[in-house]
């Protein structure tokens, strides 16, 4: 557990440890949470990141609010510890889920692991690269990294962090994908 005393400090530690979770606050000096919740889901680097939000404001627009900017979960003041630890628990149990039914359903698209946007770009685009290479023997990781355009452990960790695989996984599950999708027609 790392903590933080405000928004700004909470997106740098979030920066620099990548968390499996974030619990904010929305009430917080310096950069209150909603506007830290939109600044991780825009980062590439967090983007993937849950993010729940903690907050004494319970109107409907609130709500509205909070999940526009991102929140994956938007939890009223006062809240029982044992109900947030089970929302909790059960929202990264569904992202794993998610992440295990990719692997296995071959018509399942790579986009439906990604929790925003920026992910589904990622994965969209790391997809079509792999499957407009599909017959080179030549194309590895190294060659993907370079044409996505970031290192090779950069993208070893996002890929990892997005759909809970190697990138050297993530490219033979697509090729199977493709070749199921090509022996079912």
């Amino acid at each position: 557990v790392i903590t933080a005393d405000n928004g700004e400090e909470g997106k740098q530690q979030a920066l620099s440890h990548i968390p499996d979770i974030i619990v904010s606050d929305i009430m917080m000096p310096v950069m209150d949470g909603m506007e830290l919740c939109r600044k991780i889901k825009q980062n590439f680097r967090t983007s993937h990141l849950p993010v729940v939000l903690l907050t004494a404001k319970v109107e409907t627009g609130d709500y509205v609010e909070g999940l526009e900017n991102g929140a994956d979960l938007y939890v009223a003041k006062p809240f029982s510890s044992d109900i947030i630890k089970a929302q909790i628990h059960s929202l990264l149990s569904n992202r794993e889920r998610m992440k295990g039914s990719f692997k296995t359903e071959p018509m399942l698209p790579s986009a439906s692991v990604a929790s925003s946007r920026i992910d589904k770009e990622f994965l969209e685009k790391v997809t079509g690269i792999i499957e407009s290479r599909m017959i080179d023997s030549d194309f590895s990781v190294d060659v993907l990294a370079q044409e996505i355009g970031i290192s090779r452990t950069g993208l070893f960790t996002k890929l990892k962090a997005v759909s809970g695989m190697t990138p050297n996984d993530f490219i033979r599950i697509i090729r199977l994908k493709k070749a199921a999708v090509l022996l079912s027609q």
